[in-house]
Order: structure tokens, then sequence, then C-alpha cells
């Protein structure tokens, strides 16, 4: 099988266990985004990863990483089978065999992988404001519009939505919401609370 960081991305890490010998991933190489965003696709019921999905690595706040492995129960193949929550996934492991692949085509043709393929990389909203105050006013009046980090970027359209590229990390997106944050406070006197939390790979809480 083949081991990933969940801010890898699923097509180039299936070309690489290909690249390696590994047999049965060719469906999943026309996937867009990262692995921890098929997992939590499938976790919703848009991405079939069910006989693919070995375990997930995550993390929680204050607490050691934690092994969760999908729940085998036949003819599911949605979130009802992984529970992550309150969880950070940091990195999973995929196993598939050439039999695998020719039933992750028939899948893949599925509406649901479509739909989330069609779905941006987004995260958000990135931060709560003071009361009655707007955070995407506050970011919009202090030039923070398009304000890019790496392949993280805050939205022109959505200013506390990040939109990811498929270089992103998730560095990037933690630098860019101390930078997007330090501006507002520098330029507006306002002090905006992350809405997100971060972790790192021992499961204890990154301060901001």
């Amino acid at each position: 099988g083949a081991v990933a960081w969940s801010g890898a991305n699923l097509a180039q890490v299936c070309r690489a266990a290909a690249r390696s010998g590994l047999q049965g991933f060719d469906a999943l190489m026309a996937a867009s985004g990262t692995v921890g965003g098929a997992i939590d696709a499938f976790r919703s019921g848009y991405f079939p990863l069910s006989g693919v999905l070995e375990w997930v690595d995550t993390a929680r706040p204050g607490k050691p990483i934690e092994r969760v492995t999908p729940a085998a129960r036949r003819g599911v193949d949605r979130g009802s089978v992984l529970d992550l929550r309150r969880r950070v996934v940091l990195r999973a492991r995929l196993g598939t065999s050439p039999d695998d692949d020719n039933a992750l085509r028939i899948r893949m043709a599925d509406d649901r992988p479509n739909r989330w393929q069609r779905q941006q990389r987004t995260a958000g909203p990135v931060f709560v404001g003071p009361h009655g105050v707007r955070s995407e006013a506050l970011l919009a009046e202090t030039g923070c519009l398009g304000l890019s980090v790496g392949g993280a970027r805050l939205s022109e359209s959505s200013p506390n939505r990040i939109r990811t590229s498929r270089s992103a990390r998730s560095a990037d997106v933690l630098e860019l919401t101390q930078l997007a944050r330090q501006r507002v406070l520098d330029r507006a006197g306002v002090e905006l609370v992350s809405a997100l939390s971060f972790v790192d790979e021992h499961g204890k809480v990154i301060d901001l």
C-alpha cells in the first residue's frame, strides 16, 4: 500500500505508487484534491474509498495520535464507516489491487465523486470578529483580498475563506492565517479570532 500525509495530492500519490510497482491505483489518478480532502469526501459519502482506505492517523488537541480504521460494512461507502469527529487527519494508508481497480473505475463513474471533483478546495470561515463586526469587511478594508502564501490565498469574492491550489501545504494555510490576522491588527486595531484550529504532528494545538 501507499502511506501519504493528508496534504499530499491524491493523484500524485497514486502515480508515485504506480512507479514503485504498486498496482490498482489507476482509477484514482484522475482525482483532484488532496488525500485528506478525499477522506473527508468519503466520510460525507461523495468519494469511493471503501476497500481502499486501510487506516487514518488522526490528532485531537491534547491527545496522542490515534489510528482510525474504517469499519467494514457491506455495501456502505460513506462516512458512517469512519468516525473522524473532532479529529484532524494527519496521514493515511491506501491499499488496492488490480481487481480493486476495476471496481474503483465503476464507482468513480458515479455522480457523487463528480460532485466532489467540482467543489472548490476551500477552508473557512477563517476568522470570527468581535461582536457586531464582520470579519469579511475588516479583511477587505485592510487589503487582505487575494492575500496569499504558497498555494493558499484568501478569496477575492469571499475574503473570510481560504482557497488552496494543488501545491498548497498545511503550513501555507497556517502562515496565511497568521499574516492576515496580524495585518488586520496592525491596520485596523482589531484582533480577529481564528475559527480554524491548528495542531502539530504530536496533536498539540499551535498558538497563533
